[in-house]
């Protein structure tokens, strides 16, 4: 395992009189990967329209652009895993999760539905009726996540026509994020 930045300034401030010297500029360069003052953050994008065909069940939302992501240059590797429409979680505490999307209009029948799941057990739901007109949908909770928890989203529907998830109409509302607010203890 790599000595990081963290362990060194660590190793030097624990064993006083080393020789070793750490310049200023040298911290001030990696000041994010201290952990004390590094805040997790990764907002996916699903920019391209997505067709959800009714009663299809769960389909997964794709997401194509990474909007922020914190860990991209750490060595803990990105949060943003686009290839398998996710985020990974890289630091463990509490987090606000968020997926949220627009239907564009289409059927007033049936159901619309955006679900948030961790680890790929459904934790949270939304429900809305099939309406004519655009239909906004927030999935939003907080939540104690561990090292390498996996978040993604799904939608369904069930309004006897597709319905489409658009975020060129409607721009940069097809997101699903997770912000560290701190460390945490769960009981």
């Amino acid at each position: 395992m790599s000595q990081t930045l963290t362990d060194r300034v660590k190793a030097i401030k624990n064993t006083p009189g080393t020789g070793e010297n750490v310049l200023v500029s040298e911290i001030n360069a990696a000041f994010d990967k201290f952990d004390n003052h590094f805040i997790p953050f990764c907002k996916i994008q699903g920019a391209a329209p997505q067709i959800i065909g009714s009663g299809a069940g769960q389909v997964q939302v794709t997401f194509d652009t990474t909007r922020t992501d914190t860990y991209a240059a750490r060595s803990e590797g990105a949060m943003a895993d686009l290839a398998n429409e996710r985020i990974i979680i890289r630091k463990a505490g509490l987090y606000y999760l968020r997926y949220h999307t627009i239907w564009l209009a289409g059927t007033a029948a049936g159901i619309l539905r955006a679900d948030m799941t961790i680890n790929g057990a459904t934790d949270m739901s939304v429900f809305d009726s099939g309406t004519a007109q655009a239909s906004s949908m927030t999935v939003e909770q907080f939540r104690v996540l561990s090292v390498n928890d996996l978040i993604t989203a799904f939608v369904q529907q069930t309004t006897g026509a597709n319905r489409t998830l658009d975020d060129n109409t409607y721009a940069n509302i097809n997101v699903l994020e997770a912000l560290w607010l701190g460390n945490a203890v769960e009981v």
